[in-house]
Formats: structure tokens, sequence, C-alpha cells
């Protein structure tokens, strides 16, 4: 990582061993130590073979009250037989309420290549696997929460309060990069009364895409 980041990024990179601890932790510290108008976070197993992926998200994440801003990624995910590589949104959307029994909303990456043309979404949040990131969002909310609501999703976690706070996420299907990590298609449960109104359910869901099954 250094050689790369010598070559790349000459003057303006700092590398540092996390000590093992909680995901949130060695965050919070990483972010503390970067500088910049915008941050960028990516799984070490993200690759951009679109040379256009850095300044989309730049200009994206310049946007006034933007917080977060994200792209396609193109991701090997398990199934029940096998593997199968398929275009999944790095952007949360809401794709379920369900009021039988506790209010939950579900919350899905979901599979876009056919679902959306190019253009840009607004979203409940961005996936971490790839996202460029406002300083003063992650400054104003103080980073990520290790007890997050969102059962283990920091990213999830850190969004939702993120949009709450009146920020905005955007999420564009012009651009796409790759995650070699074999993972599971994200679908991600919230319990939300345990943290918010109904009061604000419509405020958040009146500013975001939804998406909605169709049999």
């Amino acid at each position: 990582a250094g050689i790369v980041l010598g070559r790349h990024f000459p003057d303006r990179h700092e590398l540092f061993e996390a000590q093992p601890g909680e995901p949130a932790a060695v965050l919070n510290e990483a972010m503390r130590r970067a500088r910049g108008a915008r941050w960028l976070l990516a799984d070490a197993g993200c690759a951009f073979h679109d040379p256009r992926i850095l300044e989309t998200l730049y200009v994206l994440g310049m946007g006034e009250n933007v917080a977060t801003s994200s792209c396609l990624m193109l991701r090997e995910v398990a199934l029940k037989k096998g593997t199968e590589v398929q275009f999944h949104s790095a952007g949360f959307y809401p794709t379920q309420v369900s009021l039988l029994g506790p209010a939950q909303w579900t919350f899905s990456e979901p599979y876009t290549l056919s679902a959306f043309p190019a253009g840009t979404y607004p979203v409940v949040g961005n996936s971490f696997r790839l996202a460029l990131v406002n300083p003063a969002a992650w400054t104003e909310l103080e980073g990520v929460d290790a007890r997050s609501y969102a059962r283990g999703r920091i990213d999830l976690d850190f969004c939702l309060r993120a949009s709450l706070a009146g920020f905005d996420h955007l999420c564009t299907t012009a651009v796409s990069a790759s995650c070699l990590k074999i993972g599971m298609a994200a679908r991600v449960n919230v319990h939300p009364l345990r943290h918010f109104g109904p009061e604000q359910w419509h405020g958040l869901l009146s500013r975001v895409t939804l998406v909605a099954e169709c049999h």
C-alpha cells in the first residue's frame, strides 16, 4: 500500500497501522487524521476500472449539503449454488416498510443494471465499500458509532443520522467500480421507532428514491 500511495500521491498521504479493535474505532481514528475538502472511503477489495470515478464522485460530493456520494458496484455475490457477478448500487434504498408488529424498514443495495437508467439518485445513504464523505457531516455527527442500531452496518447508521440532520446522499449509475470480495447482497432491517418518531418518516422518505417490487 505504501508503494502505491507514494507513486500516485507523493507527499499527500499518511499510512498508519491500526490497532486491533472495533471497525468503528479504527475508522474514526483514520478520519481524525484525514485532511482535504472530501474524504474517500474504499474497501481493500475495491478496484477503479473506470477512470472517471474519482472526478464524478467529487463533482457530486461537492454539491450543497451532500454528506456522501457513490456509484454502481460490480460485485461477486454468493448465491445458493455458487456465485454470480452483478451490478449493485452502493446506495441504500428503502425497499420495504412493514407495520405488522413492530414497525420495520428494510434497506437494500439493489441489483440496478436494468432497474435504473444512467443518472444520479438521492438515496438514504451509501455503502462505505466506496463513498466520498463530507468532513463537515462527519465532524457534526462525531463519526460512526459501534453501538449503532443498524446491526453492525456503521455506514447505514452514519448515513441515517446524517439524513435526519438534514444532509443528502447521492448515488450515480453513470460510473461503476469493482468490489473483488465475495459477499451477500445487502439487505438491512432497521426498527425506526427506537430511534426516530413517525413524524420524521415522511421527511426522510420524501427526499430519497423509493424502490417498489412489481409482480
